[in-house]
């Protein structure tokens, strides 16, 4: 990938869900009870994960919706993390560190650096598919993430399915409740995507 960019941009501060991850946790259950709900391994995408993570091991979250835009407009937003404050409330302030593409928004290799679920993790870009498919790893104390998202044109517009999984220890000590809040917390993600995109009320 040639010689990486180092020069740190920050480029937004999402709405704020919480500021400790049981804060996250009390706002996600409150404000969003249909959504409070944990995924089941069989909803998982059979599309291959890295090595390493399964959707029967850690938590696991699958969540979709249909978006009434096109791939490329939604893959761009996706990829622009400037705008995630916008419809996204669990990552406080993203800062891309590494490897930024073009006006700070992601590409493969760039390494990002934000607070989902109020906790600190350092992410990096490793599946760039061009208005396709996206994913990351997330790497915190006591976890290590992988999340991945999918893009498939549709007569209504574009699918949108994100799924992740969760391990460590950290993670299987807060599994009782990250099972249920990170399906809630990506479905208000979607939901939230799905209003910027057209100009509907956020949820």
């Amino acid at each position: 990938m040639g010689e990486r960019s180092r020069t740190p941009t920050v480029v937004t501060r999402a709405r704020s869900l919480g500021r400790t991850p049981l804060g996250v946790f009390w706002s996600l259950r409150r404000r969003y009870p249909q959504w409070w709900r944990a995924s089941s391994p069989s909803e998982a995408d059979p599309r291959p994960w890295p090595a390493g993570f399964d959707p029967a091991r850690g938590i696991f979250g699958h969540n979709e919706v249909v978006i009434p835009r096109p791939p490329a407009e939604v893959f761009r937003a996706l990829t622009d993390p400037s705008g995630w404050g916008q419809f996204y409330g669990t990552g406080g302030t993203i800062t891309v560190v590494e490897n930024p593409g073009p006006g700070g928004t992601l590409g493969l290799g760039s390494v990002f650096r934000w607070r989902p679920f109020a906790s600190k993790h350092v992410s990096e870009v490793t599946r760039f598919e061009q208005d396709r498919a996206l994913g990351w790893t997330a790497k915190g104390k006591g976890s290590w993430v992988y999340h991945r998202w999918f893009l498939e044109p549709v007569p209504e517009g574009t699918r949108v399915i994100t799924e992740e999984i969760q391990t460590g220890w950290a993670v299987a000590l807060a599994k009782p409740l990250m099972k249920k809040a990170l399906p809630a917390a990506h479905q208000a993600w979607l939901e939230g995507l799905k209003a910027h995109l057209t100009g509907a009320p956020l949820p």
